[in-house]
């Protein structure tokens, strides 16, 4: 439907008797702005519809990264940030029992180290992993560009980190 050979279609609707090489010429200057803006088309609906078939599913965001970024070794991949253990301390007036805390001298158990709000929050959700001689090569612009790509896919609220490895 939108492949449209518009030099054919010159040939077939002009007149036999008027189909000579400089008419044929001066048509195809005319119409250089349409097959400039075809062309144009025809390249944004393929990269619309290679986005439409995938999804935010972390399978498809890869494929993409890979596509765009590491198309030969198709290294990118991602990986979910490792959970805190979160161990909270009670008063005892509030009645929940937890495990006691000791100094260092008074027990032999193992050691139970305390953090503070802000270290426990996770500053990501997930990681993209760039191999070392990918990301060594990306520029500033091709950082912001992927991650206007991933923010495109990813649901609103889900924070990342790129790295390398």
């Amino acid at each position: 439907m939108f492949n449209v050979d518009f030099i054919e279609l010159i040939k077939q609707n002009v007149p036999a008797k008027l189909c000579k090489t400089k008419l044929l010429a001066w048509i195809k200057a005319l119409i250089s702005p349409i097959l400039q803006l075809h062309s144009d088309f025809t390249s944004y609906r393929a990269e619309c519809d290679y986005f439409v078939n995938h999804t935010f599913q972390v399978i498809y965001l890869e494929k993409i990264l890979n596509d765009i970024y590491d198309p030969d070794d198709r290294g990118i991949y991602i990986e979910d940030t490792p959970p805190i253990d979160v161990f909270a301390i009670y008063n005892s007036s509030e009645g929940i029992e937890t495990a006691a805390l000791y100094n260092s001298t008074e027990s032999s158990a193992e050691a139970l180290i305390l953090y503070n709000e802000s270290e426990v929050l996770q500053p990501q959700d997930f990681i993209i992993m760039i191999p070392s001689n990918v990301y060594g090569f990306l520029t500033t612009q091709q950082f912001t560009e992927m991650r206007a790509l991933v923010n495109k896919f990813k649901f609103a609220g889900i924070r990342f980190n790129i790295e390398e490895y």
